[in-house]
């Protein structure tokens, strides 16, 4: 009791300084002490840890903090508007004696004089803090973005520094406060910074929002410069043209937007922010380079910059560069001895290294290969300016000069197992669009592209066999419509598969029906296709279901094809989806033309044993080929080979896609003689196996043992078997290649089935 009232004394007596008195009082405190080196050699060299600067450089940002909770809590109780109840009215003394006694400038002044030692670090440390702790902290006024700008001259990744963590992390931090208010941006391009005849000036016409202290003073300036912004019509409006040219030039290498020549910037301007954070990619710091990427990532992913400012662009040329020179000399350094599962299981993000300590040889190359290109792929997915330079680059010295090669000549399995990374790896579509450039080129003509030759190759090179098979299974779970027309359509779609003297069989759809063929442009739309919906579904399912007699199945240890729908369904309302800007058509039509001379079998200009001239034989392009025979040799192939096979052969037959879907999974079609269809091949095989299991002694034990040990979880393959000292003989691969095709045959009618029912669907 006698405590408090000694203190209520005391209160009267002596009052408690306010708030305003305190940080008038700290600061007053450190310009004695700027005073006092500025005289004195023996305090320029004592360092600042031996001073009381931190705390009072503390002091004075806790009551800036301090003072904005009073303001915002006396708002809120004069909005309420309570009656008869007297609100005592807060002003921001503190923030206005910032602003116009200008501290920040002697902060900065000590900052890059270093006087006393160390300085730098607490004045970076305590402006870092003052832009994130204070929801307006008014960087767009003149005395608190004018010191800022000087710091940045001194925040320099190219060169030492033991204060580099500071520097990046007020970087980053000015960085996220334009993120919040892109207009902030005016403030760090030369040439759209306000004159200096005005300390207040700010290029924003509105009064920032959640600012209940201060008015927005906006200046009238003299120069006149374009807009850094888009407002929403104008963006409206370039969204609808870029739409436009996106279907008219779809197949077209996306090239560099051109900058108006109306913009003011000198030649020398540079977006002084971004060049800042830039210098610090090269850090040998991985933390801060991490640091550094998000910062750039925040500025370069601002949707309302125009590309109408060459200051602007010029930095972003740079940053692509940086970039590009970056993907290049990290992939030039990968080892091409590795393993090559090592490359397949390697899973890293930009930000995010894995924690395992498991080491092998080119682990760190190939994980920096992989980090910067998942983090090129995220720059790309924000900046179109960005992806097309960054996406030309990275297609000219990176896939080009170094993986071309090797999938040529030099180390193909490596080649093959690289690219397979690089595709599974981006998702810019711009970035795509240059791997199919890269792969098919820019007029798809079907002959001698890169892909083509290296699907051909693995025809007759067993050793690159399932390389390339993963390689073609990244391109279809990453889909490129230029590279699947380039890869499937352009042959299948002259539907030469189906013999012509009986194409009346398969015409069922009316005239109306077929006019009302369409290109599917939104996912919403529900896809309606008497191709993918035929009549004799039932017929078509039991088709796959009893291709295999009764005696040659594995009975009920297998998986009946009902629970394979699950799965089918999921799967193709993805294909649906990814596929759903594809321009592709809903119904299969005969064309006028079936054979041309991309689409026509190299063999093609040979006679068969027959004497028959296969001069118009259907070639069904090399990807198609080389799964036919795959299928066609299940028998005498290892089981990992088939399940890859059949795999992609199911991808394929999820497609929605009328021709596809013809070859794949329609039984009853007309095929045309010394063509082949999916259903002609698994025919074939199911006669060989016929021929071949019933020879075998106790062959119904072992199709039931068989299916066992592959259909359990894990499968137990082979090679855990002769593990276990059991010898298993070369007609394992026969029984093997049973239980494949049994199971494939099920997931076939699972799929036609789903097709169909969302084909009738209403």
């Amino acid at each position: 009791m006698l405590s408090r009232v000694l203190s209520s004394i005391e209160e009267i007596v002596s009052p408690s300084p306010t708030l305003f008195q305190n940080f008038e009082y700290n600061w007053k405190l450190i310009k004695t002490f700027y005073m006092k080196i500025s005289k004195n050699d023996r305090h320029q060299q004592q360092h600042i840890d031996d001073t009381n600067i931190p705390y009072y450089m503390e002091q004075m940002l806790q009551i800036l903090i301090k003072e904005e909770e009073e303001i915002k809590e006396f708002v809120r109780r004069k909005n309420e508007g309570i009656e008869n109840v007297p609100v005592p009215e807060k002003k921001a003394e503190c923030m206005e004696f910032l602003l116009e006694n200008k501290p920040l400038d002697l902060m900065a002044d000590l900052a890059m004089n270093e006087k006393p030692v160390g300085c730098r670090r607490w004045v970076l440390k305590w402006i870092k803090r003052y832009l994130t702790c204070l929801e307006n902290p008014m960087l767009s006024h003149g005395s608190i973005f004018k010191p800022i700008l000087k710091l940045m001259t001194v925040c320099n990744g190219s060169l030492a520094s033991p204060y580099e963590i500071d520097e990046i992390l007020f970087l980053e931090a000015v960085s996220g406060l334009i993120g919040k208010n892109p207009e902030l941006i005016k403030l760090f391009i030369p040439s759209h910074q306000f004159s200096d005849s005005s300390m207040k000036g700010i290029f924003s016409s509105k009064i920032p929002k959640q600012n209940s202290l201060f008015e927005c003073t906006k200046i009238e300036s003299n120069i006149r410069r374009v807009s850094l912004m888009v407002n929403e019509e104008e963006e409206k409006e370039n969204d609808n043209k870029k739409a436009e040219i996106e279907r008219k030039e779809k197949f077209k290498t996306p090239s560099p937007k051109k900058v108006p020549k109306n913009c003011n910037c000198d030649d020398g301007d540079r977006f002084t922010l971004l060049d800042a954070i830039m210098s610090y990619l090269e850090s040998a710091d991985a933390t801060i380079v991490v640091r550094a990427c998000e910062g750039i990532l925040i500025l370069v992913s601002l949707k309302q910059l125009n590309n109408h400012c060459n200051a602007i662009n010029a930095s972003f040329t740079e940053l692509s560069h940086i970039m590009g020179e970056k993907l290049f000399m990290c992939a030039e350094l990968i080892p091409e001895d590795m393993d090559l599962s090592d490359i397949e299981e390697c899973t890293v993000s930009w930000g995010l290294f894995p924690k395992d300590d498991h080491h092998y040889i080119g682990r760190y190359q190939l994980t920096s290969f992989l980090c910067w290109l998942d983090y090129a792929d995220c720059l790309m997915k924000e900046n179109l300016f960005i992806a097309d330079i960054l996406g030309q680059l990275f297609r000219e010295h990176v896939l080009e000069k170094i993986i071309e090669p090797n999938l040529l000549e030099l180390n193909t399995q490596f080649g093959l197992v690289l690219a397979a990374k690089i595709i599974k790896q981006v998702h810019s579509e711009v970035m795509l669009e240059e791997i199919a450039t890269w792969l098919v080129g820019t007029e798809i003509n079907g002959s001698d592209c890169l892909l083509n030759i290296v699907i051909e190759n693995a025809q007759d090179n067993s050793d690159v066999l399932i390389q390339t098979l993963q390689f073609v299974e990244a391109l279809l779970d990453n889909p490129n419509e230029r590279i699947l027309h380039s890869m499937l359509f352009l042959y299948v779609s002259t539907r030469g598969y189906i013999d012509s003297t009986k194409t009346k069989e398969i015409e069922s759809w009316s005239d109306e029906e077929e006019a009302r063929e369409k290109r599917r442009g939104s996912v919403d739309n529900v896809m309606k296709s008497k191709t993918m919906a035929p009549n004799n579904i039932l017929k078509i399912i039991n088709n796959f279901l009893l291709l295999l007699p009764r005696q040659l199945m594995s009975e009920s240890v297998g998986t009946c094809y009902e629970e394979y729908m699950e799965d089918a369904n999921r799967h193709y309302q993805m294909w649906i989806k990814k596929t759903s800007k594809f321009h592709w058509p809903i119904e299969a039509t005969s064309p006028v033309k079936r054979v041309s001379a991309a689409t026509r079998s190299p063999t093609s200009g040979e006679c068969n044993d027959s004497g028959i001239s296969e001069c118009t034989s259907f070639y069904e392009g090399p990807l198609l080929r080389l799964l036919f025979n795959q299928v066609r040799n299940m028998s005498n192939q290892p089981y990992e080979l088939n399940l890859a096979s059949i795999a992609i052969l199911s991808k394929l037959a999820l497609l929605p896609h009328p021709y596809l879907h013809e070859i794949l999974l329609s039984t009853e079609i007309p095929v045309a003689q010394g063509a082949t269809t999916l259903f002609v091949v698994i025919q074939a095989l199911s006669k060989k196996l016929l021929s071949e299991i019933p020879r075998h002694v106790d062959f119904s034990y072992r199709i039931r043992d068989t299916a066992k040990r592959l259909l359990t979880n894990p499968p137990l393959l082979k090679e855990d078997e002769e593990k276990k000292t059991k010898n298993l003989d070369d007609s394992d691969q026969l029984f093997e290649a049973l239980i494949v095709l049994e199971e494939f045959c099920k997931e076939l009618a699972a799929i036609a089935f789903v097709k169909y029912h969302h084909g009738t669907e209403n």
